[in-house]
């Protein structure tokens, strides 16, 4: 899975990105590099963004600058997903209406037959203790 990432007449490559980054990536987000998308949410979005102009050459200061003055306008524009060759059905991560649209399209149906009695919260207590 390869992000795209083009600004200021450059193209960057997630798959150029070091282990460090994507675990910059990681750390900043707190999303696998695996499922990371930068369409889904701005806090990824900054991350990719972020590291590939520093890998890019530009300073802290000039990233901070971009990452202050950025419209969502501008950042759609920003960021393409390009599939592996090999990759398998499923394996991109999905935009949010691309999840909705493999699910239930917005049922809410929540597992338990109407006038049903409802679940009772698990006591924290005996799950930790049933779990060891």
């Amino acid at each position: 899975m390869t992000w795209k990432i083009k600004w200021d007449g450059e193209e960057f490559s997630s798959d150029d990105m070091t282990i460090e980054d994507l675990g910059s990536i990681e750390k900043a987000t707190g999303e696998p590099w695996s499922t990371a998308n930068p369409l889904r949410t701005v806090r990824v979005a900054k991350a990719f963004l972020a590291v590939a102009l520093l890998n890019g050459g530009r300073t802290d200061d000039q990233v901070a600058q971009v990452l202050s003055t950025v419209t969502l306008k501008t950042l759609k524009n920003v960021f393409t997903y390009e599939p592996d060759e090999d990759a398998t059905e499923g394996s991109a991560p999905l935009a949010p209406r691309d999840r909705l649209s493999k699910t239930s399209r917005g049922s809410s149906h929540t597992g338990r037959v109407k006038g049903g009695p409802r679940p009772k919260p698990a006591d924290s207590e005996s799950v930790m203790s049933s779990s060891s």
